[in-house]
């Protein structure tokens, strides 16, 4: 006589809920640690700062796909707002990076992957989200940078609006490729141990 039981749709709901519950909480306490440990761009840029936080943004997003990623991404620079020195303008930008980081892979990589070559898939991934994070982080220190400014008494020149909005292309030119060399290797290394598909 079979006893077995077969868990309902609503069980297997609950637990995949569960699961993304964790993994989210998991990822997004990684990032906040990896938070602390900056690297600033150069000496005056207070919020130009360069940290590895945004690696699980990228593991969400190739684990569970974008919503745990924006979550991950969400409540990282919350708690991070406890502490700023950016009036919040480092975490508004942080937060949107985040998110273009998320959709970048998901609609390059994982789109990619299985029905293209691997490198192509890798240089595809890499140039798009290049380009994505210098033109939205382009488009965002040039709305916000006045707003952070005025916030900290300093001049609101166009001068000195170019100058940020440059060395934050800069950042942004390097923190998606590395973060991305970062990302890939690990989450490798979970679909081996069977703990990402």
């Amino acid at each position: 006589m079979n006893t077995s039981t077969k868990s309902s749709p609503g069980q297997n709901a609950s637990r995949y809920s569960v699961r993304q519950i964790c993994i989210i909480g998991i990822l997004a306490a990684v990032g906040v640690v990896l938070s602390y440990f900056e690297i600033p761009l150069g000496p005056g840029n207070e919020y130009l700062k360069f940290d590895a936080s945004d690696i699980p943004t990228v593991i969400a997003t190739l684990v569970g796909g974008v919503v745990p990623a924006i979550f991950v991404a969400f409540i990282k620079n919350a708690i991070q707002l406890m502490s700023t020195t950016s009036f919040g303008i480092g975490q508004i930008i942080n937060f949107c990076m985040g998110i273009t980081l998320a959709l970048s892979v998901k609609f390059t990589y994982k789109r990619l992957i299985g029905k293209k070559d691997k490198v192509f898939t890798y240089v595809i991934t890499y140039i798009i989200t290049i380009l994505a994070f210098v033109i939205v982080g382009a488009l965002l220190n040039i709305a916000l940078t006045p707003v952070f400014n005025a916030l900290k008494g300093w001049p609101n020149n166009i001068e000195l609006i170019i100058a940020r909005v440059a060395q934050a292309t800069v950042l942004n030119i390097l923190k998606p490729a590395i973060t991305l060399s970062a990302s890939f290797p690990i989450f490798l290394a979970l679909k081996r141990a069977n703990l990402a598909k």
